[in-house]
């Protein structure tokens, strides 16, 4: 956690479990639905909550100090792959393994916006720092990096690959997109 003071892990049993770093003694499961995909977890310092990707398309919120439940966010179309948390606009960004985007408004449990953009499902999703321009890589064959604006959502570009994606990242400084 953000506060040096938890250590949440992810197991093959798809619960995630929260430790005290101080002594190693073991805390709670928060879930045991939990997506085991590291990148499935982001922490808001400022609000104390650690927002949590979960096989059946929903993420969870939750209290860093209590570990208590705030809040499920609902509806994306299948297990979360990826989760971004866009402070600036409040939201939370995620991608499933059907290929979907889903966005929520942070606070509210039901998404804003949500479109399936890959046949095969993303392999990973990126933004860049003023979190303007969403980057999305696909899984399959002849994969493709496609470039999109947050708000409003729009298409601005397509790269197709000759080989699979196994990560990207994101660099925009105003007029070039590096990947």
């Amino acid at each position: 956690t953000p506060d040096s003071k938890k250590l949440i892990s992810f197991a093959s049993d798809f619960e995630a479990r929260v430790w005290s770093i101080p002594d190693g003694e073991y805390l709670k499961t928060l879930t045991k639905e939990a997506s085991p995909l590291h990148e499935t977890i982001e922490f808001d310092v400022e609000s104390s909550t650690i927002f949590l990707g979960k096989l059946k398309g929903t993420i969870a919120a939750f209290d860093t100090t209590t570990l208590e439940k705030k809040l499920e966010y609902r509806n994306a179309l299948s297990q979360v792959t990826k989760l971004i948390l866009n402070k600036k606009r409040q939201q939370i960004i995620a991608s499933d393994t059907t290929g979907a985007i889903t966005v929520w408004q942070i606070g509210q449990p039901e998404p804003i916006f949500q479109r399936r953009i890959a046949t095969k499902g993303l392999r990973t999703i990126a933004t860049d720092k003023a979190h303007k321009i969403l980057l999305t890589a696909s899984r399959g064959y002849r994969p493709k990096i496609e470039l999109w604006t947050i708000e409003p959502f729009a298409h601005l570009a397509t790269f197709i690959t000759e080989t699979p994606i196994s990560g990207a990242r994101l660099s925009y400084d105003g007029g070039t997109v590096i990947v």
